[in-house]
């Protein structure tokens, strides 16, 4: 960028062949072709090694940061510092350097190509760093008589120095090979190791394959079914860095250039600059707000002291496992979270009380269920009701229960009107026959039928004596459905008059409306106005690539894009029938983070709604690590605010 420094004058390219060096002979005169050609062969021995033995990016410093100016705007500096670009030149920047992003949009080439490459009033530019030399140090040269006194004439550059030049791009430099290398060992390291594996022809195939995929280079994860087997890791890893090393690192040099000839690209990439823009070209542009940098795809090299340092110690100063554990063999004992330094091994157990109930020890499945339920005590599932069947079949949004010939089902509501029964057939018996009735009024949502007496003596000592499960819950002597047939059943208070009714995946008490009950409603104030689920679903991300997945989903929840920013990775969801209102169409979304025990926590937060959709943000709490893995539950509701 014109702006970090003064630009000085570059050598005239020559055209010479580096893989040549002079020959000296006894008697040979050397004029300036031979030592041009010495140093193109000497200074392209040293490049090959570097380029292809050590890769190029920042080796050390040209650390990048913003800072605000009141009059002049946003600036980015460059603190000293040394780079290796794809053709294997060193490159050293000193003093810092400190260039202001309102002039350079304002020079000439660039305002006029501001317009075109805004993108929602936002600019995205690349900073770079490229190599280059300057002659310099000018001595007399001996020339002709009629000579003018003119400098240029007199005096001769005696040096060329490398030098380097700061500049803002609207493209990123060519750095085909480091994202190459990137996607390849993300791939491997996605591939399982374990107890049996694909064959080697087999691992070596899929390499390839993931290498000419369609839709980019190893952009596609690996097969689910390939593995590498565990005593055999060294080996396959050694076909899989000889086969990157042989066929693909040639092919991903970018632009012409392969294993024989070296790429043309100068330049290697310092940082990603994102910014709002306002203004014209006639009336002058500038940075709008602040300036974010993102150097995600910022190529660098480590040095071989840190790698030997950070490999030396791989294995050591880690906790190392536990010999003992604490027992858990009583009911009623605290959770601890211990001090212990050591971890416990994968195969651990804390052991179990004894089971409170010797018949279980006997027979596990001593107590089994009868009547309206079935199952064990634990696994419980209500099949009768009053002894009436009740059907399997999954209910719908609006349907009540309804008695159909011999048996209770979901069904729709039936239209009109009706009256509350203020009488009860009783049921205190056990083996009374099962009647559909024939009254035309209808049972009050609290009505009840009474219950024979407890068929098991010992309950009326202990009427906690069996915990019950499935779609009840608490015990024999005080059991209250929570589920039927496995759904919810909401625990609202009915009143006189209501029914029971499924609403937003449970069932409920709701008041029918005139005429009959019609479509999907929940219980709500009286006078407010409506409420509902729009959409849900779960999704599993991948920061790495960055990628994201809906494992399911209800009235259309979908992913429509996916971004990584600086903290966090970005996800735009929509649904059917999104509207961008949130005047008149206001959303609530609910996010939970679904992570297993051995996995990092995330939060998830709500960063946006617009004509798209709204964004979501997920990140880690501790350290941002874009190789987390893990999976979100999202809900959005919507609501008829008040007033409208």
């Amino acid at each position: 960028m014109s702006s970090f420094s003064s630009v000085p004058m570059t050598t005239a390219p020559t055209t010479l062949d580096s893989s040549k060096h002079v020959n000296f002979s006894l008697g040979m005169v050397l004029g300036v072709d031979d030592f041009n050609q010495e140093f193109a062969y000497l200074s392209n021995r040293d490049r090959w090694l570097a380029r292809d033995l050590i890769g190029y990016g920042t080796v050390c410093g040209l650390d990048v940061s913003s800072e605000a100016d009141a009059e002049k705007g946003p600036s980015i500096r460059v603190t000293p510092g040394v780079a290796l670009n794809p053709r294997g030149q060193f490159i050293r920047v000193t003093p810092a350097q400190c260039a202001f992003l309102n002039a350079w949009l304002n020079t000439e080439k660039v305002a006029k190509a501001v317009q075109e490459k805004l993108k929602s009033g936002g600019l995205t530019i690349y900073l770079t760093l490229c190599y280059r030399d300057c002659l310099t140090d000018s001595v007399p040269v001996p020339g002709e008589p009629c000579r003018t006194e003119d400098a240029a004439d007199l005096l001769r550059p005696s040096r060329i120095k490398d030098d380097f030049n700061l500049d803002f791009r609207f493209d990123a430099p060519d750095q085909t090979e480091e994202d190459a290398l990137r996607a390849f060992v993300a791939w491997l390291r996605l591939v399982p190791i374990a107890a049996s594996g694909a064959t080697l022809t087999k691992f070596l195939d899929a390499i390839r394959a993931g290498a000419e995929n369609a839709t980019g280079f190893f952009a596609k994860p690996p097969a689910a079914t390939l593995a590498i087997p565990e005593d055999k890791l060294a080996l396959y890893l050694r076909e899989a860095f000889l086969l990157w090393t042989t066929e693909l690192r040639g092919t991903v040099r970018g632009g012409d250039a392969d294993c024989a000839t070296p790429s043309t690209e100068d330049c290697v990439l310092l940082s990603e600059i994102s910014f709002k823009v306002t203004g014209s070209e006639a009336d002058g542009w500038a940075v709008d707000g602040s300036v974010k940098l993102d150097e995600t795809r910022r190529p660098y090299l480590v040095h071989l002291r840190l790698l030997q340092e950070w490999l030396l110690t791989a294995g050591a100063g880690g906790p190392v496992p536990a010999d003992a554990v604490v027992s858990e063999v009583a009911f009623g004992q605290a959770a601890d979270a211990g001090k212990a330094e050591e971890y416990s091994r994968a195969d651990h157990t804390h052991g179990t009380p004894p089971d409170p109930i010797p018949a279980h020890q006997a027979d596990p499945k001593a107590h089994t269920l009868a009547g309206d339920v079935a199952g064990f005590i634990g696994e419980t599932v209500l099949e009768k009701i009053q002894k009436n069947p009740v059907s399997a079949a999954s209910p719908k949004d609006g349907q009540v229960l309804g008695f159909v010939k011999d048996h209770w089902e979901p069904v729709a509501p039936a239209s009109g009107g009706g009256n509350p029964a203020n009488t009860v057939v009783p049921e205190t018996a056990f083996g009374q026959t099962a009647q559909p009735g024939t009254a035309a009024t209808y049972s009050r949502a609290d009505h009840s039928h009474g219950t024979p007496p407890d068929p098991i003596p010992a309950h009326k000592g202990d009427a906690q004596a069996h915990a019950l499960g499935g779609d009840l819950s608490g015990f024999l002597g005080s059991a209250l459905v929570g589920k039927i047939q496995n759904v919810p059943v909401r625990p609202t208070q009915p009143q006189a008059g209501q029914v029971l009714g499924f609403t937003a995946g449970q069932w409920g008490p709701v008041t029918p409306a005139t005429g009959g009950v019609q479509g999907a409603f929940v219980t709500r104030p009286e006078k407010a106005g409506e409420f509902g689920i729009v959409a849900a679903g779960i999704c599993d991300f991948d920061p790495q690539k960055p990628a994201a997945n809906m494992l399911t989903a209800y009235h259309g929840l979908k992913i429509v894009g996916v971004s990584q920013g600086n903290f966090a990775l970005e996800l735009i969801f929509t649904f059917n029938d999104y509207v961008f209102d949130l005047q008149k169409t206001p959303y609530i979304v609910k996010l939970t983070p679904w992570v297993d025990r051995e996995s990092m926590p995330f939060m998830a937060w709500v960063l946006d709604f617009d004509e798209n959709g709204f964004t979501v943000g997920i990140g880690s709490p501790f350290n941002f690590d874009k190789s987390l893995f893990g999976r979100l539950m999202v809900e959005v509701s919507s609501f008829e605010p008040d007033g409208v």
